[in-house]
């Protein structure tokens, strides 16, 4: 759903901004992830606290995101 257009300036920011989280904590959970795979122990331990973090930012932003394009799409 295109964001650009809506005439509510506040949902617009709001919904920009979460897009934006979304787009930078993903790319730093993958690699989190990644090193989990290779890395040793203490960088390994230290990336899965890393992952966990950046995934639950990842989906507050997504499932906030989702909500304001569902209200969106039902006016």
């Amino acid at each position: 759903m295109p964001l650009i257009g809506k005439t509510d300036s506040e949902t617009f920011t709001t919904a920009q901004a979460l897009r934006d989280i979304i787009e930078a904590v993903e790319p730093m959970h993958h690699l989190a992830n990644a090193r989990i795979a290779s890395d040793g122990e203490f960088a390994k331990l230290f990336a899965e606290q890393v992952a966990v973090r950046l995934e639950n930012i990842f989906h507050l932003a997504n499932d906030r995101l989702s909500a304001i394009v569902k209200i969106e799409t039902s006016k």
